[in-house]
């Protein structure tokens, strides 16, 4: 397989990762001024669809756009790495999948706030699924022998970057409601997985195909 299929294909990804890490950077902020705004006016609860509540949204839909780019690429990757690295590819490729259809349910979430806590339950679920499928996928290619050596670089930072985005998403929302500048700063932790993550894409798109 040829380099500038290697090339494009992973310069693809990192651009999904880019669009997924600015619309998750936006929506993590205007979260957070939701909550604040809330708190300084708790009647602004009951108004309805708010701004805050649309910017979130298109932000959601921006999100959804990079990770449908991201399924398009990683399932061209998945043909171009060396069999050995395929089923490695694979999880990662059905990660993405169960994500689309989070990112989905989170957008009918905000349309329809009365399936929140159903659909909470849902994702909950397969977040957690695609956690694993992710975690396995970027450790399986970090110490793979024939995965090119820049690239395992680049996916041992991808999956460093996934721990600490998951345990500090957690932490942010925890703590959205309780004590809104803790989640603040876990929100900026997550945006600085997030980069990591396009250190790693970048790392990878950079190296060539053995």
């Amino acid at each position: 397989m040829s380099n500038s299929m290697w090339s494009n294909t992973t310069k693809g990804l990192y651009n999904a990762v880019l669009i997924q890490t600015i619309s998750g950077a936006a929506a993590a902020l205007f979260s957070v001024i939701m909550v604040f705004q809330i708190m300084a006016n708790p009647l602004s609860a009951l108004s309805g669809l708010r701004t805050w509540d649309i910017l979130i949204m298109i932000a959601g839909i921006g999100s959804l756009a990079g990770y449908i780019l991201f399924f398009i690429n990683i399932n061209k990757f998945q043909e171009i790495v060396k069999p050995e690295d395929q089923q490695a590819v694979k999880n990662i490729k059905i990660a993405m999948i169960l994500t689309v259809v989070n990112a989905f349910l989170g957008i009918l979430s905000t349309l329809a706030p009365v399936l929140a806590v159903v659909f909470g339950f849902i994702t909950i679920i397969i977040g957690i699924i695609a956690l694993v499928l992710n975690l396995m996928g970027y450790s399986a290619l970090k110490k793979s022998p024939t995965f090119p050596e820049i690239a395992r670089i680049g996916a041992g930072k991808i999956f460093t970057a996934t721990i600490l985005g998951i345990v500090c998403g957690f932490f942010a929302g925890f703590f959205l409601y309780l004590v809104p500048i803790i989640a603040l700063i876990a929100y900026l932790a997550v945006i600085y997985s997030w980069v990591m993550q396009l250190q790693g894409w970048a790392l990878i798109a950079r190296s060539e195909q053995n």
